[in-house]
């Protein structure tokens, strides 16, 4: 498992600030709307299930868990390409967030990112 630094963390935020800036983002709640049965990724950590893990229960997992905005990374309005999450400021809610990160990142073969502090967490395949 790759863990991500500091550095990473900070490269991250300013990238997905850029990405949220774009007129490539639409709130996953209407993303879903479009797109109930959408993936979030063609990958699963379930060996039952070969189909990849789908979109709309990781958006409640990270609603429950405190996000403070879940937003699509898209192409056209038609492929998704990533899963913002916009962290909150309390504790509580980010280190509820941080458990969840990692399950995440593993799913999106991705680096796995720590506390430090940052604003987003981005998921894509």
């Amino acid at each position: 498992m790759r863990f991500a630094d500091k550095k990473y963390a900070g490269a991250e935020d300013e990238r997905v600030g850029e990405i949220l800036q774009s007129s490539d983002v639409m709130e996953a709640s209407d993303w879903l709307k479009r797109y109930p049965k959408g993936p979030f990724s063609s990958r699963t950590l379930d060996p039952d299930n070969p189909y990849g893990t789908p979109l709309a229960p990781v958006v409640a997992r990270l609603a429950k868990a405190g996000a403070k905005r879940l937003v699509v990374h898209h192409g056209d309005r038609s492929f998704f390409v990533g899963l913002i999450v916009v962290l909150p400021g309390g504790a509580r809610a980010r280190n509820r967030l941080f458990e969840i990160e990692r399950e995440l990142s593993q799913i999106c073969n991705q680096q796995v990112q720590k506390e430090y502090g940052q604003k987003y967490l981005y998921y894509s395949e």
